[in-house]
């Protein structure tokens, strides 16, 4: 009898113990899922990163660039944000057009990410000088402490909360931008937005 107690007991145990691994893997896996979708956008990043320059470079309109991304921003946030555009008369540029476009896309979607959910607004303006096409894209986010401004673009340096971003993609679209020859900085203050601005040299 003593035996069958233990027995029964033990099976107990075994049986407590399986559903709570099972309830443990059932949650994991969500978890799991995130990682290796962020690990899998971790690759990516890191292939534009290191690929080589080989296709040539065309004249490209800027305001279309920047058209077609903002359709695609907004699609993938989910949520509304007012788009105040201020296209001034700026000249095509010969560049990458697609990489172009992947540079727009993460400062709009960190943008996008960062402001107010019942009021967020981005910027977009274009000017021109007599040697670069400018485009600034201003948020009303939280803006960036004047201590972090000198790692925005460091690799993997994010101020996103842990899951909701790689820290790629500022570093990545300033590498795109100086193979172009052009610059790009950043300006913010705490509590008052920031602007992200892309220098892109003119043809000839």
């Amino acid at each position: 009898d003593a035996q069958r107690d233990v027995s029964g007991i033990t099976e107990k145990v075994r049986d407590a113990r399986v559903k709570e691994i099972r309830e443990d893997i059932r949650e994991l896996i969500p978890q799991l899922y995130d990682g290796l979708q962020r690990v899998k956008k971790i690759v990516l990043d890191l292939k534009v990163f290191a690929r080589d320059e080989q296709e040539e470079r065309t004249e490209a309109d800027i305001k279309d660039i920047l058209e077609r991304t903002i359709m695609i921003v907004l699609k993938a946030i989910g949520r509304k944000v007012e788009v105040v555009r201020e296209y001034g008369a700026v000249p095509t540029v010969p560049c990458h057009a697609q990489r172009i476009s992947q540079v727009f896309m993460n400062i709009l979607m960190n943008a996008a990410q960062v402001v107010p959910e019942d009021a967020g607004m981005v910027k977009v303006r274009t000017y021109c000088d007599e040697k670069y096409a400018y485009v600034d894209i201003t948020d009303n986010g939280p803006g960036i402490a004047e201590k972090d401004m000198a790692r925005v673009f460091e690799p993997f340096f994010t101020t996103k909360p842990v899951g909701q971003g790689t820290g790629l993609g500022l570093s990545i679209s300033y590498e795109i931008i100086k193979k172009h020859g052009g610059d790009i900085r950043v300006s913010s203050r705490l509590g008052e937005g920031t602007t992200l601005t892309v220098a892109l040299l003119l043809a000839g």
